[in-house]
Parts: C-alpha cells; structure tokens; sequence
C-alpha cells in the first residue's frame, strides 16, 4: 500500500575484536610447543637416518647372497643402486670420520665410535669420571654394548696411562678365577705376567683395578672409576 511503511532490521557486522598480546603463561607455554617440536623433529630425522641406513645394508646384503635373484646382475637398476649405496657410505665417511684419518683415506672403511668415547687401534675407551663397585662398572659398561677395559699389550697399556693419567684407581676386566686361583681377563684369557706383575691379594680382593700402570686387587665392593672398552663400528 502507498501509506505503508516498511521497517526492516540491517545486521551490521561489528569491528573485528582487537587481537590482545599472549600473557606469560600463554607465551611460555608456546615457546615450550615450540621447543618440543623441534625435538620430536630432529629425533624424527635421526630415526629416519638409521632406517636408510640398515636398509641400505639390508639390500647389500640381500645383492650379494649366492643364488638369490638380487645377488644376479640385472642390469642398469643394479649398477645405481650399489653406485648409490657407495655414494651414501661416502657421505657418512666424510661426516663422521675424516677428522680422524688423512685425507688419502677418507673413501676407505674407517671407524667410529660414539660421542666422549676415545678411538684407539681397533677399540673404543670410555674412562668415567664417577666410582662404582666392580660389579655396577661391568653392569654400566654391559648396558652400553661394552665390557670392562682387558689390556692386551704394552701399547694398550701405555694409552691407558695416558687416559687414566696414573692418578686415580680404576677397575679393569680382571678377576679371579676359581678354583684355581688365577687371575682372569673378562675374554678368557689369563693375566700375561710379562705386562703386569700379578697382584698381591688378601682375603676376598677377588677383583683387578689399574693404577700407576700396575694392576691391584681389592675387595668388588670397593668404589673406584672404570674404563669401558668396546669395538669401533666400520663405516
């Protein structure tokens, strides 16, 4: 009708809220996502790393099994892969290794050990700064693939010297045997009385230490330091 008039309801969106600052809880708990992120990530890439590289063994393996349809040259695919491989070894070599060897080396098998352990010939040291029993050293070094230090020879010997610096004690694989009262390294064999003069030992001093290049006996009760020996993984 023309005398009508028409009312209507405009919805008129309203100014966006002003975005306010995090408080400092808000802000830390952040910076905490943040940081875990970025450990979840860099543990992510070195799983990853590890599983291309036992796969990579894996099928190196597999290539040169007799009688197997991947140890059989089947071309051009074989020829990469292998190529490949070698490449990736290459890369590890040079990442983890050549700081220990000289250059004209860098391509050759080398060895590694892991972080704080010492590279000596063809093992790895571990000398501990803390004391424990004779027992919780071989336990500490048998959770970490290794075994307490057995010295072979007077070279080894001198290096250990040079490790444990003659001040402090330290416990060693050696102990005696029984029933025939002699001591043993952790390997079998026997203490060479041409390296070490064998110990002097009361009642119970059942286990070998090292000190100022010379082995002692004590009760394995006793607290000393320790050496944890393994071998080196060859890359």
């Amino acid at each position: 009708m023309a005398g009508e008039i028409v009312y209507a309801d405009l919805n008129i969106p309203s100014e966006p809220p002003i975005s306010r600052p995090l408080d400092p809880s808000q802000q830390l708990s952040t910076a905490r996502r943040s940081r875990w992120l970025v450990i979840i990530l860099c543990f992510g890439n070195v799983i990853l790393l590890a599983a291309v590289i036992t796969l990579a063994l894996q099928l190196k393996a597999e290539k040169t099994k007799p009688g197997s349809e991947a140890g059989r040259s089947i071309g051009p695919c074989s020829t990469n892969c292998s190529a490949a491989l070698e490449n990736f070894r290459s890369h590890l070599r040079n990442g983890l290794c050549s700081q220990n060897q000289s250059s004209s080396s860098v391509n050759s098998t080398c060895k590694f050990c892991p972080e704080h352990w010492r590279l000596h010939r063809d093992k790895c040291y571990w000398p501990s700064a803390d004391i424990k029993s004779w027992h919780e050293s071989q336990d500490y070094c048998s959770a970490r693939h290794s075994h307490l230090v057995v010295i072979q020879d007077k070279e080894e010997k001198e290096y250990l010297k040079q490790i444990t610096q003659d001040i402090h004690t330290y416990w060693a694989g050696l102990f005696m045997s029984f029933p025939e009262k002699k001591w043993v390294w952790m390997t079998g064999s026997r203490l060479d009385k041409n390296l070490f003069k064998e110990p002097n030992h009361s009642e119970e001093e059942y286990c070998g230490a090292i000190k100022n290049s010379k082995i002692t006996s004590d009760t394995c009760n006793a607290e000393f330091r320790w050496v944890c020996q393994k071998a080196p993984l060859l890359i």
